[in-house]
């Protein structure tokens, strides 16, 4: 798509924008809302964080968002890939489209491959490195870059990148953080595990947190408080969480355990925290970390309810799945949800939003108009 420049011919239309800043002080985002057909006998004003901008090149609507893009996309023009990259994509009705495409081509891939274990793997250790304190880390995507999945914690996580690759480049509006926290979510669906709430919306990082931020499978309870605190979560977390090895086995090569917790291991249920109360069970694996929840009073109060209550279980599950989700990441105030009842409500939200500016301006221009002709 080529670039237009602006020149100094009248303008043939306006083009109504968003300017809302980024990090960066010298870098603002715009967003295109509409354009109207320019009138020489109108005064255009705004007021921010809209502007009007008149556009002498534009010839048609559909060509304006091409002109922005090219022309004001940034303030400045030192802008680089990387800070590019790095810009929380703008969730709306398109973007929600795809995130769905998606949905579906994780399903059918799931499905094909026998990978929803490492799908679910990839997101807890995509938004496992969070750190509250310093706000680095978390479900950012960065885990897609060799300074990090060649940590000894992610051992052979690069098969879940490389499979999702190919819906990557399918969906290329879709971010990467967003894309492997929906791929665990449809992981835990599409084995008989809860629905949880999907909010779009993260931005990706090539920052990669050091070393040593996930649960060591060694060690005991003081060591899971202290990584999930870290986090920001609770012993509730921990525990529901932990119930997510309902799913997988572990594999010599990657971890240098071999086993399955469970004798489904292909389904998402309740059956580690039976099998966690039945003690030791030949042919079933307990590291440290799953001993550590039946020996500490306060987890196990949590591992007796999962494993009586299996809607208990699913409940807390999709709460505390959620909020590792989303760690560090605050949700755009039109971010759309992907739970049928919210999505359907804020799209329609979107619509009326959209529909209001628009009757707004339409309004506005008509008083102006007639403001002229009394004049």
């Amino acid at each position: 798509m080529k670039s237009i420049q602006p020149r100094s011919s009248p303008p043939k239309h306006v083009a109504l924008l968003w300017r809302h800043p980024l990090p960066s002080p010298r870098l603002h985002s715009i967003r295109f809302l509409f354009s109207l057909p320019f009138s020489p006998s109108l005064s255009y004003k705004t007021r921010a964080p809209l502007l009007l901008i008149p556009c002498s090149e534009v010839q048609t609507r559909a060509e304006l968002p091409c002109f922005l893009t090219n022309s004001f996309f940034f303030s400045s023009s030192a802008s680089s890939s990387a800070a590019m990259s790095e810009v929380a994509p703008v969730v709306d009705a398109e973007y929600m489209a795809e995130i769905e495409r998606a949905r579906r081509d994780l399903r059918a891939l799931i499905a094909s491959k026998n990978c929803a274990p490492i799908m679910l793997r990839l997101a807890w250790h995509d938004a496992g490195t969070y750190d509250a304190k310093t706000k680095t880390g978390g479900p950012n995507g960065s885990i897609r870059f060799p300074q990090e999945y060649s940590h000894g914690a992610n051992a052979g996580i690069k098969i879940a990148i490389d499979l999702l690759e190919p819906i990557k480049q399918k969906h290329p509006k879709i971010t990467y953080a967003d894309l492997y926290q929906l791929a665990g979510v449809v992981a835990v669906e599409v084995t008989g595990g809860p629905t949880i709430d999907f909010v779009a919306g993260r931005k990706d990082s090539s920052v990669c947190p050091e070393e040593g931020r996930l649960p060591d499978a060694k060690q005991g309870a003081s060591h899971l408080r202290d990584v999930f605190y870290r986090m920001g979560l609770s012993d509730k977390d921990i525990v529901s969480l932990s119930g997510g090895h309902t799913l997988g086995r572990a594999r010599p090569e990657r971890s240098g355990f071999d086993g399955a917790w469970t004798k489904d291991p292909l389904k998402f249920d309740n059956s580690y925290f039976v099998e966690l109360l039945k003690g030791e069970t030949e042919g079933l694996l307990k590291l440290s970390t799953d001993k550590a929840l039946v020996e500490d009073p306060e987890f196990r109060r949590y591992v007796e309810i999962y494993a009586k209550d299996e809607e208990a279980f699913f409940r807390d599950y999709a709460e505390s799945h959620k909020k590792l989700s989303e760690l560090g990441f605050k949700p755009p105030r039109s971010a759309f949800s992907c739970r049928s009842g919210n999505k359907q409500k804020s799209l329609l939200v979107q619509a009326a939003a959209g529909v209001a500016v628009a009757a707004a301006v339409v309004a506005w221009t008509y008083i102006c108009e007639a403001n002229k002709k009394i004049g």
